[in-house]
């Protein structure tokens, strides 16, 4: 499982793991359950986790980064809940992300993120979703890496000097040209 396979579906609270897609909705299973069933894409927005990052004054920031600062910071200290006051989330928010946009994130963001992070972590899949994405990550490196060497390697191509073709008289139908 990757943070491709999880969802977060509009009106409906807690994460899911996507186990088939349909046109016309996706079959999920709530994280931690074993049963499964349809949702309409209709009347439900799906957003996978891999896709949604956080607004900072530089670059976004994508969840899997905020995942991993929000477990360091629960190593040293516990990290607030999701049902926390919000004076106290917005302060732990700002150690875990210290650069965010602080008038495009709102309080429910920080809430609904943080909500995710200890979901994953009673599930115990955060660890593996993390170490997985660093795995892809570190694969991505070594091909970039790769390719770069291969097309360094590379000599230009030379171009093809053609020269330009002769050019043919004009052919005559059944006519002949009679010089005076």
């Amino acid at each position: 499982m990757d943070f491709s396979q999880i969802v977060s579906i509009s009106g409906l609270g807690g994460l899911f793991e996507s186990i088939a897609q349909r046109p016309d909705g996706m079959i999920v299973s709530q994280l931690g359950e074993k049963t499964s069933r349809f949702i309409s894409s209709r009347v439900h927005t799906f957003t996978t986790l891999d896709n949604i990052s956080i607004y900072t004054s530089e670059d976004n920031v994508a969840l899997d980064v905020i995942f991993k600062e929000i477990q360091k910071q629960d190593k040293t200290s516990q990290a607030v809940k999701h049902n926390a006051k919000d004076a106290e989330i917005k302060q732990f928010f700002e150690k875990v992300v210290p650069k965010y946009d602080k008038e495009r994130v709102y309080i429910s963001d920080m809430k609904k993120i943080v909500k995710w992070y200890h979901i994953l972590k009673d599930q115990k899949v955060l660890d593996q979703l993390l170490a997985k994405k660093e795995d892809t990550d570190k694969k991505e490196k070594e091909t970039k890496a790769s390719a770069k060497k291969t097309t360094a390697k590379k000599s230009p191509a030379k171009a093809a000097t053609k020269k330009p073709a002769a050019k043919k008289p004009a052919a005559t139908k059944g006519k002949i040209a009679v010089k005076k």
